[in-house]
């Protein structure tokens, strides 16, 4: 009898140790749900990669075919004018606000 207690311990810790290397070995269920989560956010940022990635390609057609896209690009970047327009700037009237003080606030607004 003595033989087979000794024999069961030893199934036991082979056991154990086999569950342990399958839950935290290096190929265990531990690796495997830390590698599939990283493998979502790397499927998620290639995703937004690519969503990225064609709004640059048909902006890149906009500006090579289009005259008028790049006039507006031109303009909206580079800050030009045709000859004869006459630019206006007009300040935000929230900033205005912000700036007075509370004995300057009369009650009305600008």
């Amino acid at each position: 009898m003595n033989i087979s207690k000794t024999v069961i311990y030893i199934l036991i810790a082979l056991l154990l140790g086999l569950l342990f290397y399958l839950f935290c070995g290096d190929y265990g269920l531990w690796t495997y749900v830390k590698l599939n989560n990283e493998l979502e956010q790397i499927n998620t940022e290639n995703q937004e990669l690519s969503r990225a990635n064609q709004e640059l390609s048909e902006q890149i057609k906009m500006l090579t075919e289009d005259v008028r896209a790049i006039e507006q690009a031109i303009r909206q970047e580079l800050g030009y004018v045709k000859d004869g327009e006459i630019v206006v700037f007009f300040e935000d009237d929230d900033d205005q606000r912000d700036e007075r003080t509370p004995a300057d606030d009369s009650g009305t607004d600008p």
